[in-house]
């Protein structure tokens, strides 16, 4: 208890007295080692292999996070609501038909991934990619179920051991690769690597759940499997939209894009170095939504003027720190992308140029799709995510087959572009109190002037990094401010 302690009296010390800025404190600086761990073996993997075998790695990684949609089912964040809501009794109650939701879903996943297998789509996929696919389902269906210690967690407010396992997950990844690349493994130790760090952390947190709230000893209930499958439903949808926007492009550059077997899987590592800096970055608002979102919930139906205060600071943070990272790695991307990852990948640099910028749009869309969630319009933010979702299949197709990663890069973010605006819209129309534009402003013009200096015409190298600095401490001292202001308080 002496680290926790310590903890809260340093956040105390700041003025961060609320319990939601130090969940989403801690759980943003957990996440942030996270990311950095998951960009260290990124960075080990994508030098220990060339292009044509890191792009057959992504695309059984990218298949494998498709098909995690259906072992998920979207009721994670109905079960995070359901939880917050009912007394601590019943917790063993939704917890068992939590696991019976899972057990189902996760048959259904492998039977379809089977099946895939056997099937006319993957004709075009070699013998060892298709053994790769089904290896990873392993990975896949525990990944699924260490997101129930996640739900009770997140529902309970007690973000640190959610933080724990997250970190704990990543850290056994990152000690298997870098002994296998010292083993100078193939491509099948890296994956056996994935898949013994997802079951350590699988057991390990479903030992600390039965030793922190003791062995849940209740049949599952027909009626709460029932009520998590329906209230999952508009999150399924939207989780489907989410992650084909997110990772639906490997595969697509598979069977799209024009060349070679080895063209296709080279270019496909390309894209996927440069789509690297910005998925880092992507888990960033899920990490300040997860201590957030049960607060948003309950002031939605208790205090709605402390929702709109909420989802207003939620957003202008949302904002500020995506906006700050996509002109950061923007304006270094010729340096950064070739020192990290080798000189084999310098023509991913354009890529990377273009991606790099939806990474506010992807912090304002999350922030967006979970104010309208916890005000149970998830109905609508649903609706427009597949929007958004059918105009990058439609510009998929009319692009990738020529320009390939270049084009998949521009695609995400006019995409991305595209559900922004439909949300803003309509919150404008149903809750215009959360836009308070007088707060947008200074967070608007720190951007652009950044973009504006940092444009000019032979700024020597030292200039620009000295600027940049400044510019990300500016970036830090506004989202400190927020954190500061009363409307995140209790």
């Amino acid at each position: 208890m002496l680290p926790k302690t310590a903890v809260l009296n340093l956040l105390r010390w700041l003025g961060i007295e609320s319990h939601i800025a130090r969940n989403a404190i801690v759980m943003g600086s957990a996440e942030i080692c996270v990311r950095v761990l998951n960009f260290a073996i990124s960075v080990l993997l994508f030098r220990y292999l060339d292009p044509q075998e890191m792009g057959a790695l992504r695309f059984v990684f990218s298949a494998g996070i498709l098909f995690a949609i259906i072992g998920d089912g979207g009721i994670s964040r109905p079960a995070v609501r359901l939880i917050t809501r009912v007394p601590r009794e019943q917790l063993g109650e939704w917890v068992q038909a939590l696991t019976a939701a899972r057990i189902l879903l996760n048959l259904i996943m492998v039977g379809l991934l089977w099946f895939a297998l056997r099937s006319p789509l993957s004709h075009q996929l070699d013998q060892t990619t298709r053994l790769l696919l089904a290896v990873w389902s392993v990975a896949v269906v525990f990944q699924n179920f260490r997101k129930n210690a996640e739900v009770v967690f997140q529902a309970h407010q007690e973000i640190q051991y959610h933080a724990f396992f997250l970190l704990l997950n990543r850290t056994i990844a990152l000690i298997a690769q870098l002994y296998l690349v010292w083993r100078k493994s193939d491509i099948w130790g890296i994956v056996a690597g994935f898949i013994i760090a997802d079951a350590v952390d699988l057991a390990a947190s479903h030992l600390f759940l039965l030793y922190r709230y003791g062995r849940l000893r209740c049949l599952p209930s027909l009626k709460r499997i029932r009520h998590l499958f329906v209230e999952g439903v508009p999150f399924t949808l939207n989780l489907i939209c989410q992650q084909l926007r997110y990772y639906l492009d490997p595969v697509l550059l598979k069977y799209l894009f024009r060349g070679t077997a080895s063209t296709v899987d080279t270019q496909i590592g390309l894209y996927s170095s440069a789509l690297t800096f910005v998925t880092t970055f992507l888990f960033l608002p899920n990490s300040l939504l997860a201590a957030v979102f049960p607060e948003l919930a309950r002031t939605y139906v208790q205090d709605r003027r402390r929702y709109r205060s909420l989802a207003c600071d939620t957003l202008n943070l949302l904002f500020l720190v995506g906006g700050g990272l996509a002109v950061t790695v923007f304006f270094l991307r010729q340096e950064l992308l070739p020192l990290l990852y080798g000189q084999k990948y310098s023509d991913a640099v354009p890529m990377l140029g273009g991606a790099v910028w939806a990474i506010p749009l992807v912090f304002l869309a999350t922030g967006l799709s979970a104010i309208f969630a916890a005000g149970n319009r998830q109905s609508f933010a649903t609706g427009a995510s597949w929007i958004a979702t059918a105009s990058k299949l439609v510009l998929c197709y009319m692009f990738l087959p020529h320009y390939g990663g270049l084009g998949a890069s521009y695609v995400m973010v006019g995409t991305e572009g595209l559900l922004v605006g439909i949300l803003l819209v309509e919150l404008f129309r149903w809750e215009r109190q959360v836009l308070n534009l007088r707060t947008l402003l200074p967070a608007t013009l720190l951007h652009g002037g950044a973009v504006m200096i940092l444009s000019s015409a032979g700024l020597p190298m030292r200039a620009k990094l000295v600027l940049v600095v400044v510019y990300a401490l500016l970036v830090a001292m506004g989202a400190y401010r927020i954190y500061r202001r009363r409307r995140l308080r209790s």
